[in-house]
């Protein structure tokens, strides 16, 4: 089965990084590029409660969680605006990323995007 390649392993198939640089960089954006749902339990602006019917409702609708608690009305559109806004600020791509612990060089990683998107890079599954 044929599925598209993610960049992250397209970088370690061309030798432009290594296994653990993108694993490391992975758990960074992950820490760094926090959810919508996160923000809004975390923020207080939902409880518990709230946070599992909106789960429950995305995957029956399959929406996303933003969509989830808009649909159930549990914040309002001010609210929803704030948080996209925030995460939106300050989401970090794992190219930026790689660039910026030097696994990559800014030159390197805008050669390696032009491949990537000009491409059609499957890998079988």
């Amino acid at each position: 089965m044929s599925v598209p390649l993610m960049f992250g392993r397209f970088l370690i198939m061309r030798d432009k990084v290594t296994e653990n640089e993108l694993t490391e960089a992975l758990k960074v954006q992950s820490e760094l590029n926090r959810s919508f749902a996160e923000e809004l339990l975390e923020g207080g602006h939902i409880d518990l409660e709230q946070f599992r019917q909106a789960w429950t409702y995305q995957r029956e609708k399959f929406v996303t969680f933003k969509d989830a608690v808009r649909a159930l009305e549990l914040v309002g559109p001010d609210v929803i605006e704030q948080i996209d806004s925030e995460c939106s600020g300050r989401y970090i791509k794992l190219g930026e990323l790689l660039v910026q612990k030097g696994s990559l060089s800014a030159e390197e990683l805008e050669e390696a995007l032009k491949e990537f998107q000009e491409g059609n890079y499957m890998s079988d599954l």
